[in-house]
Parts: C-alpha cells; sequence; structure tokens
C-alpha cells in the first residue's frame, strides 16, 4: 500500500497532507464470496446499521444466503425480509 500512497502523493498534493494528518488509511477486511457481495450491496442502499439488521433477517429467513436461497424466494418474500428488486 505504501507504493500507491507514495504515487498519489506524487501526484496531487492535497493527499501528502491528509497523509501527514491520517496516515495510512484503514480497509477492513472482507471475506471474499456471494454473501460479501450481498452485504455490499444492501450497505449501499442504507446506512450500516440498517443493512445489518436486514442482512440478518434476510439470513434468518433464508437459513443461509445463497444464489439458490434467493432464486427460490418470491419476490414478495425478499421484500418482507427487507430486500427488494
Amino acid at each position: 500500500m505504501q507504493e500507491s500512497i507514495q504515487f498519489l502523493i506524487e501526484k496531487e498534493p492535497v493527499f501528502d497532507n491528509l497523509y501527514k494528518k491520517y496516515g495510512v488509511p484503514f480497509i477492513p477486511f472482507r471475506k471474499q464470496g456471494f454473501e460479501t457481495l450481498c452485504k455490499l450491496i444492501i450497505e449501499q442502499q442504507v446506512s450500516l446499521a440498517c443493512a445489518k439488521a436486514c442482512y440478518q433477517k434476510l439470513e434468518s429467513f433464508l437459513g443461509e444466503i445463497k444464489p439458490e436461497s434467493i432464486l427460490k424466494s418470491s419476490i414478495e418474500d425478499l421484500r418482507i425480509n427487507g430486500v427488494s428488486r
């Protein structure tokens, strides 16, 4: 990451100021996979707190969040459990 930071600092001075003030940015780790993709999509639609509650409700309904379980669900079932088209 340090190489990327240095590149940005050289290209745009504002990044140098940000880096000096805040240091290396925190980048959270997320495991790869379908569940993470679903979480990211939901998080783009609502606040993180709402997204977490929505995901937990959906997970409780489906049992396991997989493409197959979502495809088996009706649009109405998904909507009732916090997910829209």
